[in-house]
């Protein structure tokens, strides 16, 4: 079973800090690498919620804001 842990931390984080809550990025460490579904997810998710997400994996950081990522979706 593939398990979404950067969905999961989204989810917690939302639920703790809400949305409009000051307007600071919600930052995610994971030392796996980010999936093709996770990754296209928090893009639309950043493009829905207007918040700044900043992921990072094994390999780098990705800045996820207004439906974009900093990646240039190369990760």
């Amino acid at each position: 079973m593939r398990v979404h842990s950067e969905k999961l931390a989204i989810g917690f984080a939302l639920l703790c800090h809400g949305v409009e809550k000051g307007r600071k990025p919600i930052f995610i460490f994971k030392n796996l690498r980010v999936c093709g579904d996770c990754h296209e997810f928090i893009k639309g998710l950043s493009k829905v919620l207007r918040k700044v997400f900043l992921v990072r994996d094994a390999n780098r950081f990705h800045k996820f804001e207004n439906g974009t990522c900093s990646c240039g979706d190369y990760w």
